[in-house]
């Protein structure tokens, strides 16, 4: 496969989504019907993932770059978990060209470390070692663990697992970097180098970016919510008010601009 996979749906302003570690496109599935009407959907599978699981790519950039030359320049890139790492590196490096950023529970440094409160890095390190032995149950802990404390977890740990098996299993070398990547990344001394808008939507519930790291990472004021009783995935808790705040959101940003297609 020469490029990744990327469907393109409905119609208007490009918004690029781009999934997390383990999961595919298909994580999108229920707000692509609220989102499409107003835009030009973009959903990719990153290199290693679903449809794209023969497609090679290690590092951030090298992420970036391959997203970057299957969507039009200049769209808005919202990433959920990894994907919001992915779509802040093509703004960094001006792969694509964003001209905003949407982030779904990321953090600029997932571990917790120096008093910067984050996911246990013993963690992990433990899940890169489970997955040599049995990378399929690996996946499944992980995908119960974004689950974790929602107050609709239940539901959204089976959708998740439907979505997990709707497309081809990942490649194990693309999930062993991406935990690392998840492991290694701290873009906490660069995100003042971005020149775009960066909004971020948040759980009050996740587990994997704690509430805390959210007072302690206060940059750009104004521009983060957080959706009561979510988990790590609130577009999966509650996808009507995920997609209410994301057209509040995002649709001023994209005054002036038409969907390439």
């Amino acid at each position: 496969m020469n490029q990744v996979y990327c469907e393109h749906r409905g119609s208007g302003p490009d918004l690029v989504l781009v999934h997390g570690w383990g999961l595919s496109g298909a994580v999108w599935q229920g707000l692509v019907p609220l989102l499409e009407p107003h835009f030009r959907l973009h959903l990719l599978d990153l290199p290693g993932f679903g449809y794209s699981h023969q497609h090679p790519a290690r590092s951030l950039e090298q992420l970036a770059a391959a997203c970057a030359a299957v969507v039009p320049a200049e769209a808005i890139w919202l990433g959920w978990s990894l994907g919001g790492l992915v779509a802040a590196s093509a703004a960094l490096s001006g792969h694509g060209h964003p001209r905003a950023l949407v982030w779904v529970a990321t953090s600029p440094c997932f571990v917790a470390n120096d008093g910067w409160p984050g996911t246990d890095g013993a963690v992990l390190r433990r899940f890169c070692d489970q997955l040599a032995a049995d990378y399929r149950a690996t996946l499944e802990r992980f995908v119960a663990i974004q689950v974790l404390g929602s107050r609709t977890a239940r539901a959204e740990l089976k959708m998740l697992r439907e979505q997990l098996g709707a497309r081809p299993d990942p490649a194990p070398d693309a999930l062993e970097h991406g935990l690392q990547l998840l492991a290694n990344t701290d873009l906490r001394p660069v995100l003042a180098s971005l020149t775009v808008p960066l909004l971020r939507y948040y759980g009050s519930r996740d587990t994997l970016v704690p509430e805390a790291s959210l007072i302690a990472f206060s940059w750009p004021p104004g521009s983060q919510r957080l959706f009561a009783g979510a988990a790590h995935v609130p577009f999966i808790s509650d996808p009507v008010a995920f997609a209410d705040a994301l057209l509040q959101d995002v649709i001023p940003l994209c005054v002036g601009t038409q969907s390439d297609k």
